[in-house]
């Protein structure tokens, strides 16, 4: 058990599940997006996505909100977009996290899972997947509010530690990409874990936490 942690907090996308074939799902639907959204040619769109790094190499999916504008989309439109056409993958053969080592994590340590996606959609995929969100808080925008919401992880972070009169040090965070889940801990003073498969949270967890 690791000595004053107090709270434990998770990525969703690509940190509680893996899907070998995600990047090839993720490259169909910016495509998508942007023949819905533009009157950019096929051409050009994949001309776009290749200078911005939307293709299916590489080992972290790009976030399309932070770069839309080099599309020609608004964070507007793709926030209202991403509302009924979220990303979805292959549910079938992706890969979990174990849910009974949630649930004794649970036991000793507040968990929150965190994410940029839209709150309903996360609990869709979670039925999906077969992820149990018992254990946790979720902290995401809504359906009802996205289009106003400005959504930072950091400020996320800070009001759970508010929330728990706990420090920075007395938490810690999973997430598959440095900058945008790890990072925003780190400036308040906490630790996070990188991590490319639920295996390695599971491993962590044996190892250091229970």
């Amino acid at each position: 058990m690791k000595e004053n942690l107090k709270v434990i907090i998770f990525d969703f996308d690509e940190t509680m599940y893996y899907s070998s074939n995600i990047k090839q799902f993720y490259v169909e639907y910016i495509k998508k997006t942007l023949r819905s959204l533009t009157k950019h040619s096929d051409e050009k769109i994949l001309e776009l996505m290749k200078e911005n790094g939307f293709t299916s190499g590489g080992e972290t999916r790009v976030s399309f909100g932070k770069n839309c504008l080099k599309f020609g989309v608004t964070p507007q439109q793709w926030n209202a977009y991403r509302i009924d056409n979220f990303f979805q993958i292959d549910y079938d053969n992706a890969e979990v996290v174990n849910n009974d080592i949630l649930k004794e994590l649970s036991d000793v340590y507040k968990l929150y899972i965190v994410s940029n996606e839209i709150y309903e959609n996360i609990e869709f995929k979670a039925k999906k997947l077969g992820i149990d969100l018992s254990p946790f808080t979720l902290v995401a925008p809504k359906k009802c509010n996205v289009l106003d919401n400005k959504f930072s992880k950091q400020d996320a972070y800070q009001n759970i530690l508010d929330e728990n009169d706990v420090s920075a040090k007395q938490a810690m965070v999973f997430g598959d990409r440095y900058n945008v889940d790890i990072l925003p801990l780190e400036n308040l003073g906490g630790q996070g874990v990188l991590v490319k498969h639920p295996r390695e949270i599971e491993e962590y967890i044996k190892e250091n936490l229970l």
